[in-house]
Parts: structure tokens; C-alpha cells; sequence
């Protein structure tokens, strides 16, 4: 499991600065929510202003006496954006790295299979993911707690694996996606990640049709669709992870037959 190991070292500190820069946010924007619901009223008039807006970034349900329902709002969309990006960007370069930074030379011509290689890596990648997603559970119940506001566990431990189940499968179709690039691309990641975001914005205008809604995942695990529904659409879910689980076999074959530059 040495590169298991060197993987988690190599991205640990991204993956700490991204979660506590995202963890900070959280906890500010939760930290505000006392005085928006007493102003409410007004609040609530200023966003109808916003015409189409409202309806994409869901802001049309918005209550803002209920603490779940503001998180989902607000925190949950930083959390879909950050977390998202996070994920794209470190499964789009896992694979393309190799070869990007002329480091194949070295790596592969250790008696380790390509096989192997490509399972550790894929295990740091979910690993480093958890990691992400454990620290903002816990910025976020933290922020709760200091509240002191009645909120649903249940249905927050259903939003919170709901973002785990998006981040997976985003990383995860990078993630294959990496084994047919030949260099680094964070770029791709981070445009991957933000097209998706804004087709489920476009979903949410009513602007897209259905179908777009097989091309991101974002659209089954948004905070406020699971709030609003006390579950998870699971015709989706068992779509983009049946996706995932094809793209990373597709991908491993790919890596395992690919003629890698050094």
C-alpha cells in the first residue's frame, strides 16, 4: 500500500486547506442565520427581486425560521460547489499526473501491477473525500449545536450522504476520465464540476429537459430536493453510481493496456 500512502501524503494538504477554508464558510454563513430569520420579511423581499434566480439557485423555498431548511439553502450549496470541484479536480489528476509530471519513469518499473496501482489510487481518492466530507459534517453540526435551534438528524445524516454520494461519483468518472489523458488537468476538473453545477441550475429554471438530468448528479443530491423530499431520488442515484462503477472499469482497462509517456 506504499502508494496508497504517498497518494494521501501527496494530497493531504490541499485536502485540509480546501476543507477548513469550506468548514470557515459553513460556520459563518450558519452564524448569521438567528438575525436573517428575524428580519425575514424583509429578507424574503429583497430575494423576490431576484426573479429566475430564485428559482435556480432554489431560493423560492427558503425559510429562514428553519434551521435545516436555511442550511440547505445556503450552506448547501457552498458545500455542492467546493465539495464538487474538490472531487473532480483530485480524480481528473490522479491517473494524469504520472505522465504529466514525467514520474511514470519511476513508478512503473517497480514490480507493482497497473492494477494495483490504480485501486490505491482510487482508495486515496474516496479516502481523501470522507476526510473532506467528515470535517464539514462536524463545522456544521458544531454550528447546530451552538444554535440551539430544533433541527431533523435523521433527514441531515440524508443530505450529508447524499453530498458523499455526488462527490464519489464525480470523482470517480474524473477518475476514468484521468486514465485517458496523457497530462495534468485540473482545468478539466474544476470546468467539469462547474458545468454540471450550472446544468442543474438550468434544470431548476425548467429551462433543461429531462435529460439533462442524467448528465449530472448534482441533480439528485442538491440539499434542498433532499430536504424537500425527506429522501434521495433513488432512480438517479442507482443511475450515476452504476455510471461511476462502468466509467472506473472502462478507465482501469484503458490504464492497464495504455502505452504511458515518460
Amino acid at each position: 500500500m506504499t502508494i496508497f500512502r504517498h497518494e494521501m501524503k501527496q494530497n493531504s494538504k490541499a485536502v485540509l486547506i480546501t476543507s477548513l477554508a469550506c468548514a470557515v464558510l459553513i460556520v459563518l454563513v450558519m452564524s448569521v442565520q438567528p438575525h436573517m430569520a428575524a428580519r425575514a420579511s424583509a429578507v424574503e423581499k429583497m430575494i423576490e427581486r431576484f426573479g429566475p434566480m430564485m428559482q435556480a439557485f432554489s431560493l423560492d423555498r427558503l425559510d429562514l425560521g428553519n434551521v435545516l431548511n436555511y442550511y440547505a439553502l445556503e450552506a448547501g450549496n457552498i458545500m455542492l460547489l467546493i465539495g464538487g470541484t474538490l472531487a473532480s479536480v483530485l480524480g481528473i489528476s490522479m491517473l494524469s499526473k504520472e505522465e504529466g509530471r514525467h514520474t511514470a519513469e519511476f513508478l512503473f518499473p517497480h514490480p507493482v501491477s497497473r492494477l494495483s496501482i490504480v485501486m490505491q489510487k482510487w482508495l486515496a481518492l474516496i479516502l481523501n473525500i470522507i476526510i473532506f466530507t467528515l470535517i464539514n459534517v462536524l463545522a456544521t453540526y458544531l454550528s447546530f449545536v451552538y444554535l440551539k435551534e430544533a433541527w431533523d438528524m435523521q433527514l441531515f445524516i440524508l443530505m450529508q450522504a447524499a453530498l458523499l454520494l455526488l462527490y464519489l461519483c464525480l470523482a470517480s468518472i474524473c477518475f476514468a476520465i484521468s486514465a485517458f489523458l496523457s497530462h495534468e488537468a485540473t482545468g478539466v476538473g474544476v470546468g467539469i464540476a462547474i458545468l454540471m453545477y450550472i446544468l442543474n441550475l438550468l434544470i431548476n429554471l425548467d429551462i433543461a429537459g429531462d435529460a439533462f438530468k442524467y448528465i449530472t448528479p448534482f441533480f439528485f443530491a442538491e440539499p434542498t430536493k433532499v430536504f424537500k423530499n425527506k429522501a434521495i431520488d433513488m432512480y438517479y442515484l442507482r443511475y450515476f453510481l452504476i455510471l461511476s462503477l462502468a466509467s472506473l472499469v472502462i478507465g482501469g482497462l484503458r490504464y492497464k493496456t495504455k502505452d504511458l509517456k515518460i
